[in-house]
């Protein structure tokens, strides 16, 4: 907080140019649940609920597990509401929740414990967009993610 006031204080005093200083770190932070975040299916498969789409483009943070990496060094990791303990890429008789969140991170994304729960901080990406890497097709993504483990 003190290093806050005095960055402040410089920009006020003409020492630093008074800039958007504390954009990342200012910004709103809004908590989601994964049950929060489809409100039912139709014909065209689910919906985003009311809550996910007002929160489209704005930085939220999730309770999570992460999957085993897809490749060594990727710059994603796919977040699950519960700890996948078998590799979902190994084995073409798994499925897939309905609810992956892909969370692409600044660089290549941290190897996490899969059965440990992490809090994922990004920016919300409501429907469908092409990895231009994997092929792959994800209807929902976290952008620019960053990862904690949960602390008791």
């Amino acid at each position: 907080m003190w290093l806050r006031k005095l960055i402040i204080a410089a920009c006020f005093a003409g020492c630093l140019p008074c800039t958007d200083v504390f954009a990342a770190d200012t910004k709103e932070v809004r908590e989601i649940r994964f049950d929060q975040i489809y409100s039912g299916s139709g014909p065209q498969g689910a919906s985003f609920s009311p809550l996910a789409r007002s929160l489209e483009g704005k930085r939220v943070r999730i309770a999570a597990f992460a999957a085993v990496p897809f490749r060594a060094e990727a710059e994603f990791m796919m977040l699950t509401r519960s700890s996948m303990h078998v590799c979902p890429y190994c084995n073409s008789d798994n499925n897939w929740p309905i609810d992956i969140i892909v969370a692409y991170t600044k660089g290549v994304a941290p190897v996490t414990n899969p059965t440990a729960p992490i809090n994922v901080t990004g920016t919300l990406e409501l429907g469908p967009k092409l990895d231009p890497v994997t092929g792959m097709v994800s209807q929902l993504r976290m952008i620019d993610s960053v990862v904690e483990p949960v602390r008791r």
